[in-house]
């Protein structure tokens, strides 16, 4: 058994007169062998008393910390201690370990220069034979650039969520006014003014999609890892697709035959994936009629979802890059934020997406969905 009096002569002797201090030839190869890990080992190694007084530290510890052995043999870890955390919390950490229990926490300590640095700590006490804490010994390893990061991303969330909220009421709010000033003028202008009118307008309420695309994609970014859940995907279809026919007049939207009633793992979201589908659909058509017609049909374990349209389609070197997954990612020659969030929500459902010709012309966009 490895006693904690065997292990800190192993780790602690200076004079190399180890073999004399085990029992036997096979306690000298164990003890040799957990020096030698312990002294080289990545993270900080720790052993104190039961009062928190230091008996050893290994070659990590000085490398991180900054201070030498003998200058922290005889001290207690307060010489790390930042002012970060309160004195709960050490309070709670010794709570712990005098308990008996092992402690397990983040903490920001400072270096002998002054620089603070975090750790993943973990303290386990080690008991005699009646239970009672003889030593501590923490393991700590050094977390910084992983807790920098973490900072980084999170004031990258918020300046986007500050975006996300500007497109969303101030740009969003902005437009629709252009669209509601541009249809009050329709009585007041001429065949030419209304020729412009017109594109005013559909300028206008193409950005209003755009922002309504964005705010969709940021809130994708935002939000954390949620769990899918089963969604009705004919409720889905259907009231996409009577949205877009309703905004569309002179396009011709619809489902041909009938939806498979059943529910794909996925989130609220999976709207926006027909949605902008079929925005996509009608917006590149170059025809005078856009025709766009829905399908949907069960495999084993999957459903297929077919939007097609008679629109010019698209060339297959840019298939597969259309949807942001070629090299560029959204930077990408022709991919736009509607069939880039639809890429991306695709894939976080577990399915897939892709785009294939149409006979006589225009495209076929498949999408498919696990079933729930």
């Amino acid at each position: 058994m490895l006693t904690y009096q065997n292990f800190v002569t192993v780790v602690t002797d200076r004079g190399g007169e180890t073999a004399e201090k085990t029992d036997n030839g096979r306690h000298q190869l164990q003890f040799r062998s957990f020096k030698q890990a312990v002294e080289h080992a990545g993270h900080s190694i720790v052993i104190t008393d039961e009062n928190g007084v230091i008996e050893y530290v290994n070659p990590a510890f000085e490398e991180i910390t900054g201070y030498a052995k003998e200058e922290v043999v005889g001290k207690t870890p307060r010489i790390l201690k930042s002012g970060e955390h309160d004195d709960d919390f050490y309070r709670r950490l010794w709570e712990t370990v005098l308990a008996g229990d092992v402690w397990h926490a983040e903490l920001v300590n400072e270096r002998k220069e002054g620089e603070r640095f975090t750790v993943d700590q973990t303290i386990a006490p080690i008991l005699d034979d009646g239970g009672t804490v003889e030593r501590l010994v923490a393991v700590n390893r050094d977390i910084t650039e992983r807790t920098k990061l973490e900072q980084q991303l999170k004031q990258q969330r918020d300046r986007l969520d500050v975006l996300n909220q500007v497109v969303r009421h101030d740009v969003r709010n902005d437009l629709q006014l252009v669209v509601a000033y541009a249809e009050m003028l329709e009585d007041h202008v001429d065949d030419t003014g209304r020729a412009y009118l017109d594109n005013v307008e559909t300028s206008a309420a193409n950005a209003v999609e755009l922002t309504r695309t964005a705010r969709e994609l940021a809130d994708v970014m935002l939000k954390p890892e949620s769990d899918k859940t089963a969604v009705s995907l004919d409720e889905a279809i259907e009231n996409q697709v009577e949205d877009a026919d309703a905004a569309h007049a002179a396009a011709e939207v619809g489902v041909s035959g009938s939806l498979p009633d059943v529910s794909v793992e996925a989130d609220d979201m999976l709207p926006s994936v027909f949605r902008n589908l079929l925005q996509n659909a009608i917006q590149h058509n170059d025809k005078d009629v856009p025709r766009v017609a829905v399908t949907a049909a069960t495999n084993e374990n999957s459903v297929s979802v077919r939007v097609r349209d008679n629109g010019p389609g698209i060339q297959d070197a840019r298939k597969d890059e259309i949807f942001g997954k070629g090299e560029k990612g959204m930077e990408s020659p022709g991919t736009g934020l509607g069939l880039y969030l639809v890429g991306m929500l695709v894939d976080q459902y577990g399915g897939s997406v892709e785009v294939h010709d149409a006979e006589p012309d225009g495209s076929v966009f498949e999408v498919t969905l696990p079933l729930a």
